[in-house]
């Protein structure tokens, strides 16, 4: 929350803890006005499915929104999405996701970009909602009214946070999802 200016900002996530104010499945739950940026880092290796929250994250664009999205790629060791523990708590779903994959649950976004990192075997990848005015990261100073973002900095992920973070900017509203 103290990385980025905001008029307003709401956590979501499965779990209470530090920066959640609802507490829900983000297919479940829906923000009160569309948002122009939605961010989910570190999340989708651990939901069993993947594709919903893609496909979640995309529903909370307004049209022109553009979604950035982190997730461990092919080759990444599991980790617990609850403390991020290199072993996984009973009953945790796990499973690295394919850029491939991720590029197939992005293809109504226009712009979408997807790339792997080897070095930390991640994947990144952006994309925006209609409107062939997209707006690069680097001109984030355009989203006027909202951000959505995962609950990356509760579960230690803080490095990526950053870089996005820095890629982003600052905006007027802010919805965290885990």
């Amino acid at each position: 929350r103290d990385l980025l200016t905001c008029d307003e900002y709401t956590g979501l996530d499965l779990e209470p803890g530090p920066g959640v104010d609802v507490v829900a499945d983000c297919r479940d739950w829906a923000p009160d006005q569309p948002a122009d940026l939605v961010v989910a880092a570190e999340v989708l290796e651990h939901a069993p499915d993947p594709a919903g929250i893609v496909k979640t994250c995309i529903s909370y664009l307004a049209p022109g929104g553009l979604l950035v999205l982190s997730c461990a790629g092919p080759g990444r060791a599991p980790h617990s999405g609850h403390d991020g523990a290199p072993w996984l708590k009973e009953g945790e779903h796990y499973a690295n996701i394919a850029p491939d994959d991720l590029e197939d649950w992005l293809a109504e976004l226009d712009d979408v970009t997807v790339t792997y990192a080897a070095g930390p075997r991640d994947v990144y990848a952006v994309g925006t909602k209609g409107n062939s005015d997209r707006v690069a990261p680097e001109q984030a100073s355009n989203f006027p009214n909202r951000f959505v973002t995962d609950k990356v900095t509760t579960h230690g992920y803080l490095p990526t946070y950053l870089r996005l973070a820095s890629q982003i900017g600052t905006a007027g509203r802010i919805c965290e999802i885990g």
